[in-house]
């Protein structure tokens, strides 16, 4: 079962249609073949599962009314005699009503649990990654570099004096400032990079397949744009930086955070308001 629901998963909107229609189809032709002796009620309710579940709410609907269909045709092909031609009618009309309520059900708990899941991955202040989340977008860029051998880079950045930010303009301020950093982030990365707040006022951002070269413009395009957002509000803040590129990986994913927090530690120590770049070679 985990096999196959790591294989749907993965799949695309247009092959969970394709695959739908396969099983409707390959059960309506297994009901005309066994007759009505043997009953396959059961089936019927695999294509809808998997349509409402790995497809949309629309694709289960379109998936429950088409079952029912192929269920009538069936009964009417396989000659199986009722009194009253309305008998038919009811009789679809129970089993599109149930196919329907089983869709909706499943519908609502799909999307419960995608909704538990994003709250447990997401920070509650600002919207983006928490550690949690974060860890797993970068065991998967680590993963995916150790396949391909292309690498990855890290950006950990500390907001220099946001304590004097909290103890003189007070915290509802530090939370907006906070905000506005990571909506500032968001705003100028690419679909395939991920940013995270690790807690306080500490971010990092992964940038998917870009050495030294490529992070260099791609951060300081953001650092930039951050500058600009405090400066517009008149906080005084500023950043310090540790910027670092993967082209050999260390031993775990672990260590590419700690490695990429060390460079961003020394800019503290030393001047702050910095940004350090650096390739990591083993």
């Amino acid at each position: 079962m985990i096999v196959l629901h790591n294989y749907l998963s993965r799949q695309a909107f247009i092959s969970i249609c394709f695959i739908v229609f396969i099983i409707i189809l390959a059960i309506g032709i297994t009901d005309l073949l066994i007759g009505s002796d043997i009953s396959t009620t059961i089936l019927y309710f695999i294509p809808v599962g998997i349509a409402s579940w790995y497809g949309s709410r629309i694709l289960g609907l379109v998936t429950s009314f088409s079952a029912a269909l192929v269920w009538l045709t069936t009964d009417i092909s396989s000659g199986n005699e009722v009194s009253n031609l309305a008998i038919y009618g009811w009789n679809t009309f129970m089993r599109l009503g149930i196919f329907i309520f089983v869709s909706s059900l499943l519908i609502k708990l799909h999307n419960t649990l995608n909704a538990e899941e994003k709250a447990a991955d997401t920070d509650e202040l600002t919207g983006i990654l928490n550690v949690r989340g974060f860890k797993d977008r970068l065991a998967e860029e680590y993963a995916r570099s150790t396949r391909s051998g292309t690498p990855f880079s890290l950006a950990f950045i500390d907001i220099d004096n946001f304590k004097t930010v909290n103890d003189t303009l007070g915290h509802a301020t530090g939370d907006i400032l906070l905000i506005s950093v990571a909506e500032t982030i968001n705003d100028n990365l690419r679909k395939t990079d991920h940013q995270a707040r690790l807690g306080g006022d500490e971010f990092v951002i992964l940038f998917s397949e870009t050495d030294e070269n490529i992070v260099r413009a791609a951060f300081s395009h953001v650092h930039k744009r951050l500058m600009e957002t405090v400066k517009l509000h008149n906080w005084p803040v500023t950043f310090s930086v540790g910027v670092v590129s993967f082209n050999v990986l260390p031993e775990s994913p672990a260590n590419t955070i700690k490695i990429a927090d060390e460079i961003m530690y020394d800019v503290k120590k030393s001047t702050k308001n910095n940004v350090i770049y650096k390739t990591w070679q083993g």
